[in-house]
């Protein structure tokens, strides 16, 4: 009797300790999956923030060029800075970046 219940005590702490290494091994693989996830939700935030930035250079470009094309049909720098929201001090800028 007191052998069958000591096989029994080795049969089932030889149990938990398969449970125990499924668990860890489980765990390892939840967390590369948990991993994998958060990278993924990580590029998607950033894809939205780049997204973002190109839309403002696109418009910014879009402005230079409006501002320039005014420019060159001599529209004042003032009456440019007027319609386009801008100081006449931006205007100058612009257009002394462009090298007009």
């Amino acid at each position: 009797m007191v052998r069958a219940r000591t096989i029994l005590d080795y049969e089932e702490k030889k149990r938990n300790e398969d449970r125990q290494k499924m668990r860890q091994e489980v765990k390892e693989e939840v967390k590369q999956e948990v991993k994998e996830e958060v990278k993924q939700e990580v590029k998607e935030e950033v894809k939205e923030e780049v997204k973002e930035e190109v839309k403002q250079e696109v418009l910014m470009e879009e402005q230079a060029k409006t501002i320039i094309n005014l420019y060159k049909k001599g529209v004042s720098i003032d009456f440019i800075a007027d319609v386009m929201g801008l100081s006449s001090t931006q205007i100058e800028t612009i257009i002394n970046t462009l090298n007009l």
